[in-house]
């Protein structure tokens, strides 16, 4: 099995600014979303479903203004999905399988959600007060 992280596929960011549609789904990639992904200005579709990307969507992507179509499902990312008029265009099935994630057109999210590092946890504040 070949293992690729999003550092090597996005490693030809140089070149990047003139490809339109980009479909990396049904394959085991790891790692997080570069924040240069932003500068794939003339991005119309992105597709990254049914991978193994985590973390945060990074807020770069709201930049992506030509983006008709967008589709991260079933990942590991989290946290919210950044505030941004193109990235909330998307229906809810665009971000589905990704049980970490929170946010318009998702669910609201806890406070654990939004910053798991700073959120505090009620079992160890419960804890703490006995």
């Amino acid at each position: 099995m070949v293992k690729l992280t999003s550092a090597v596929i996005f490693s030809w960011q140089q070149i990047s600014c003139q490809v339109q549609t980009l479909n990396l789904s049904h394959n085991n990639f790891f790692g997080t979303i570069p924040k240069t992904i932003g500068g794939m200005k003339n991005m119309e579709s992105l597709e990254f479903s049914k991978n193994k990307f985590c973390g945060e969507i990074p807020q770069s992507m709201s930049l992506l203004t030509f983006l008709g179509y967008l589709n991260l499902s079933y990942n590991n990312f989290d946290r919210k999905i950044p505030i941004a008029t193109q990235l909330q265009s998307f229906n809810a099935s665009s971000y589905i399988g990704n049980p970490k994630l929170c946010g318009a057109p998702l669910n609201n999210c806890t406070k654990e959600e939004e910053n798991p590092k700073t959120a505090t946890h009620p079992q160890r504040l419960k804890m703490m007060t006995l």
